[in-house]
């Protein structure tokens, strides 16, 4: 018998496909390794500031900042990009991910598009931090359930594990308990009932290319970037494909 759940089907409106797998995997193999560069960082956690955040800044931009940098280092440690994806299908649990920085991009292409059909809707205080936090775990288990469609693993290497925390620093939502995680769960059944249970990407790969078109020599920034200079980043561009 599998020890690997089969995705549940209640939760997507375009459920896990080929298509879809085969978009996500190749998004992977062009971005392999590499971490989303420092100006990338702080465009996107600039983006999430002003848009969630009420009373949007420089300090709240910093937190917003150290979260995605901690994301970004919560994958899975091998080296090789394909033993990282043969270990992330043989394991039950979507995180820790063999990619964070496609998980990522896709969790913030899923707050762009809750923007685009609410506008800006000002949170309590970490708003931003929780909807990072939760978008990515989402995106994550959507990845998850698309690359075990294409990536073959045999019943005997199949493993039950634990998902990996969260970084607890500013959003202490985390999966240590049954009460934590019933908290999860809510918390991701109202976003997907938001995003109309529709978590599919047409393009995840031009994410990865938008992302690191920023791979430029990164300015002498007090962590990374300023308030100030983060509104610059983001009248910088114009195509943003989030």
């Amino acid at each position: 018998m599998s020890t690997t759940k089969p995705f549940d089907a209640k939760r997507y409106k375009i459920h896990p496909n080929y298509t879809q797998a085969c978009l996500l995997l190749q998004a992977i193999e062009l971005n392999q390794r590499r971490a989303l560069p420092p100006r990338c960082l702080a465009h996107l956690a600039m983006f999430v500031c002003k848009t969630w955040e009420t009373d949007p800044c420089q300090e709240k931009f910093k937190i917003l900042y150290r979260l995605l940098c901690d994301l970004l280092a919560t994958g899975i440690p091998e080296s090789s990009l394909e033993k990282s994806l043969r270990i992330y299908c043989q394991n039950s649990a979507s995180t820790p991910t063999p990619c964070p920085s496609v998980t990522l991009l896709l969790a913030i292409s899923y707050l762009e598009r809750l923007n685009q059909k609410y506008g800006p809707i000002r949170g309590t205080i970490g708003c931003g931090a929780r909807l990072i936090s939760i978008a990515y775990l989402l995106a994550a288990e959507y990845l998850h359930d698309n690359l075990q469609l294409i990536i073959h693993v045999s019943e005997k290497d199949k493993k039950t594990t634990q998902p990996a925390p969260l970084p607890v620093i500013p959003c202490p939502l985390d999966q240590t308990t049954p009460e934590k995680r019933a908290v999860i769960a809510r918390l991701e059944l109202e976003f997907l009932h938001f995003m109309d249970y529709d978590l599919s990407s047409n393009d995840p790969a031009k994410l990865v290319q938008w992302a690191h078109d920023f791979d430029t020599p990164t300015p002498a920034l007090d962590y990374c970037t300023s308030a100030d200079e983060g509104d610059d980043e983001m009248d910088e561009i114009d195509d943003d494909p989030l």
